[in-house]
């Protein structure tokens, strides 16, 4: 991915091809992908690392599908924060522990201004310059936002979970959770 951005930024933007193949006939089902070439890649004359060239060799066929790659590299990139994250937190347990209690002891004051002030961030969010996920965490400790860590990926399940731990603080009005759900994609449907 290194390789491929330095690229980008110093040689060109790469030709992509959209290729659609056939996988069942008798189902009509296909495989879409965005693809470059590999022959362009290496004959472009960039200098390539030896670990990109290697990669660009071991993928099969005339082509790298970048979705797939890109997919896995966001894949290893989550994997190592949530790494670091747990090690960060068992390194500073102690003061993760305090931080949360006092975040919570703040809750717990400023209770009644919750509803209010989540409606007054959830309309950067209707907007579309903001996320479910940052109106919602400024009012979640750390500790609450590391057992939220299990749904990182899932929005839906996130902003229900965290809902409930808002509510162990003061009762959101019913047109707030309304008007928070309408903004959360809904959960893919399984087939």
């Amino acid at each position: 991915m290194q390789d491929l951005r330095n690229y980008v930024l110093h040689v060109e933007v790469p030709r992509l091809a959209f290729v659609t193949s056939i996988t069942d006939m008798k189902r009509e089902t296909f495989l879409h992908q965005l693809v470059l070439r590999k022959q362009h890649l290496l004959a472009s004359g960039f200098d390539w690392t030896k670990p990109a060239t290697a990669y660009i060799d071991t993928v099969n066929g005339d082509s790298i599908d970048v979705v797939q790659v890109v997919d896995g590299y966001q894949a290893e990139t989550e994997s190592f924060y949530a790494w670091m994250a747990r090690r960060l937190r068992a390194i500073h347990l102690r003061e993760f522990e305090a931080v949360s209690k006092v975040q919570e002891e703040v809750l717990h004051r400023v209770a009644p201004q919750i509803p209010n002030l989540i409606s007054q961030r959830l309309a950067y969010v209707e907007r579309g310059v903001a996320t479910v996920f940052d109106v919602l965490g400024n009012f979640l400790t750390p500790n609450q936002h590391t057992e939220l860590s299990e749904f990182r990926g899932d929005l839906r399940s996130w902003t229900e979970a965290a809902l409930i731990m808002i509510s162990n603080y003061v009762s959101l009005p019913t047109e707030l959770i309304d008007r928070i759900n309408r903004v959360v994609p809904s959960r893919p449907s399984k087939t």
